[in-house]
């Protein structure tokens, strides 16, 4: 009784955490908005060429490398409308993968949800504001600090929480790593590289005797293009924020279509390895009736395609040296194929039962799970038959 209680407790708070993440992350990122929205106050401040003039005595131009130059109001406005965007996004998000969950509660693995095709393609969609957004915040060093900020929340936020829905604008999103790492090596080394072009190429024009400055003019003369190449950069330009944006949005766009067509793949191969696991233990199963033998599962060949937390079972328990053990042991394998059987009954829909049977293979811990997998599956069934 004591366990069926502890099964209904797991059972019923998932739409607790649906809720709970839901409020959440939309009063977390209505916070960000309006912290972001103070930044009309400092878009003309420039803090690191003022702490770098204190320090060294002269400004070196890292306001040139950040985004806009005369219409940074204009930019700010567009990031405030991609963070309204994802707030709506991200509510129709978790409501959609809530219906999702609440459809196949027996599914307890959310990973299933995600990839469904409609909710994945509107998650994608919202990775995509996310990473305009975070190019967005490059306009002052304000805005920067703000979302710097919101990601190291973001990436605690994600470690704490039990429900593993998407990642959004958190370390765990590899476009938050690389667009942050070139923008600010843009914003932090640029100016000074720039700054040696500007000296090379005054040099190179005034002292005409040195031997760089007469190769300079040579290749300088004999290309125009590499000569305008070469002024667009040391004059410096935050264009190189607009570069490393169409990179990696393109890069999550392939990374998203690689993850979910793998994902799918990973799934349907499950699927021949449950029906080798099906047709080994039917055929053990008619060798040893025909042969008047024990029917017994305890070879290498066997071992190499059950469900991991099985095979780790028995080799820790070393169940073949121990009669009790082994019969333990194919207790559980029957209890497995059982639930094997039990699906090919229950659920007609073949990506649903391939997710099963991957997530038996390679998710489950204890036999305790396919108990429990079971008696969700028939109390989906009631309820499926008392609204018919």
């Amino acid at each position: 009784m004591q366990k069926e209680k502890n099964q209904r407790k797991i059972f019923l708070r998932q739409p607790k955490l649906f809720l709970r993440e839901l409020i959440f992350e939309t009063i977390s990122w209505l916070a960000f908005g309006w912290f972001f929205l103070l930044g009309k106050g400092f878009l003309k401040t420039d803090i690191i060429d003022n702490v770098y003039q204190g320090i060294f005595g002269h400004k070196k131009g890292f306001v040139v490398f950040f985004l806009g130059r005369e219409g940074k109001d204009s930019l700010l406005n567009y990031a405030l409308c991609f963070i309204g965007a994802v707030i709506l996004l991200k509510f129709i998000s978790l409501l959609f993968n809530f219906y999702l969950w609440k459809k196949n509660k027996y599914i307890e693995n959310n990973f299933f949800h995600l990839h469904q095709p409609s909710l994945f393609v509107l998650n994608s969609l919202i990775q995509l504001l996310c990473c305009l957004l975070l190019t967005f915040s490059f306009i002052s060093v304000y805005t920067l600090i703000v979302i710097l900020v919101f990601i190291f929340f973001n990436t605690w936020w994600q470690k704490k929480k039990s429900m593993k829905t998407e990642i959004f604008l958190a370390w765990q999103n590899r476009y938050v790593q690389r667009i942050m790492f070139f923008s600010l090596a843009v914003i932090f080394f640029l100016p000074f590289i720039t700054s040696y072009l500007k000296n090379f190429i005054a040099k190179a024009d005034t002292d005409t005797s040195g031997e760089m400055s007469k190769a300079f003019k040579e290749i300088s003369g004999a290309s125009p293009q590499l000569k305008n190449w070469i002024n667009f950069f040391s004059k410096g330009s935050y264009v190189v924020h607009w570069i490393i944006l169409t990179w990696w949005v393109t890069a999550t766009v392939n990374r998203r279509v690689n993850d979910y067509n793998g994902f799918w793949k990973k799934i349907s191969e499950n699927g021949k390895q449950v029906n080798n696991l099906k047709h080994f233990y039917y055929y053990k199963y008619m060798l040893t009736k025909k042969q008047k033998k024990d029917f017994r599962l305890d070879s290498y060949n066997f071992l190499q395609i059950i469900p991991y937390f099985l095979r780790k079972k028995f080799l820790e328990k070393k169940a073949i040296n121990s009669e009790k053990n082994l019969v333990n042991f194919e207790k559980e394998i029957h209890q497995t194929m059982r639930f094997l059987n039990f699906l090919e009954e229950k659920i007609p829909n073949e990506k649903k039962r391939n997710f099963l049977g991957y997530y038996l293979f390679n998710e489950f811990q204890e036999i305790k799970d396919v108990e429990r997998t079971i008696q969700l599956i028939e109390e989906d069934g009631k309820f499926k038959q008392r609204l018919l």
